[in-house]
């Protein structure tokens, strides 16, 4: 068998790289449904791919000039009051859902840590250590790939249809939808969610006081948008819980069709395991119906056992793995003698 070699994406690549995708997107359509059917075709997947080459640095493996897989990484650098700086890394490498796939006939760990190498030196001389790599929940062959190289769960995407809960009101829980005067309320409860993240065995960063004004600004735009709503729980008249619901905007091709997107949802601890989270996903769920929404989508902490066991519980099922792989900082600059800078 001939060689397996890598070198630079080119835009001649984006064709075959296309047809893995879609071939990839089959199979993991026939293990999760709520996918959506378009990327099935090679056409659909090109868009995605040829943008891809003017944002993202990408590799190709090949054997024979026959493509055995492409990756696609894009540098993400985060200021430190961003809200998305309170879930994850400041610096990182997002090697995102629709920019990496595999040939059938190739092993996913050959092909994958071919990949990997050519694309990851780079970034860790570029003093890029955190690498996040997102993955079809269901493929566990590929995901067992990532794994051996050293990478490990750290979110999820999960989605579910907008069929009602089966639990979704709670007797003296009381959910009304936020006006402009409930802005700093809801910030204040979303802020939960970050604290309740700074616990073992989490461990996330607690940013709450750097991304406040942020995240204030984030929720205005939520509660005063025309497409967008956040919901409050109160118990006893005194406000509890908190979510946010608006249009999804996450990766194309494990988002389901007219989908939404849950958010910034806390339940401060004395409301905890009283039906006041699913007193809240019921009242978003159903704003989601009442305007043509089929579908849902949210994320949670792989190490957030409570959320973990609450969004499943509501009928959310993972359909993406967010994994994530810290590079030991050392590498950068700890080389042998006479290896090259």
């Amino acid at each position: 068998m001939a060689e397996l070699t890598t070198r630079p994406f080119e835009r001649a690549d984006v064709a075959a790289a296309s047809a893995l995708l879609a071939a990839r997107h089959c199979a993991d359509r026939a293990r999760e449904p709520l996918l959506p059917a378009r990327f099935e075709s090679p056409d659909a997947c090109a868009e995605l791919v040829r943008e891809a080459t003017d944002y993202a640095d990408g590799v190709v493996a090949e054997r024979d000039g026959a493509l055995g897989g492409f990756l696609f990484g894009v540098p993400i650098l985060r200021a430190p009051d961003h809200p998305s700086a309170r879930f994850q890394p400041l610096r990182a490498c997002m090697m995102f859902a629709h920019g990496h796939a595999v040939a059938a006939s190739e092993d996913p760990f050959a092909v994958t840590q071919a990949l990997y190498a050519a694309l990851g030196d780079g970034l860790v001389r570029r003093g890029i250590f955190a690498h996040l790599v997102h993955l079809a929940s269901a493929d566990a062959p590929l995901g067992a790939a990532w794994s051996d190289l050293g990478f490990g769960r750290w979110s999820v995407y999960a989605a579910r249809d907008l069929a009602p809960l089966p639990r979704a009101g709670a007797a003296g829980v009381v959910v009304r939808e936020a006006t402009a005067e409930d802005i700093a309320l809801a910030a204040r409860l979303a802020d939960e969610e970050v604290r309740f993240h700074a616990r073992a065995p989490i461990w996330h960063a607690y940013l709450g006081r750097d991304t406040a004004a942020a995240v204030r600004r984030e929720i205005a735009g939520l509660v005063e948008g025309a497409e967008s709503a956040v919901f409050l729980a109160s118990r006893d008249g005194r406000e509890v819980g908190v979510t946010a619901v608006s249009p999804a905007a996450a990766g194309p091709l494990f988002t389901p069709d007219r989908c939404a997107y849950l958010g910034q949802t806390a339940v401060l601890a004395e409301a905890r395991g009283q039906g006041t989270g699913a007193a809240l996903v019921g009242a978003a769920l159903g704003w989601a119906r009442e305007r043509g929404y089929a579908h849902a989508t949210l994320h949670f902490s792989v190490a957030n056992a409570l959320s973990r066991s609450f969004w499943t519980g509501l009928g959310f099922r993972p359909v993406l793995w967010h994994m994530l792989r810290l590079v030991d900082e050392r590498a950068a600059w700890a080389r042998p003698p006479g290896a090259q800078p």
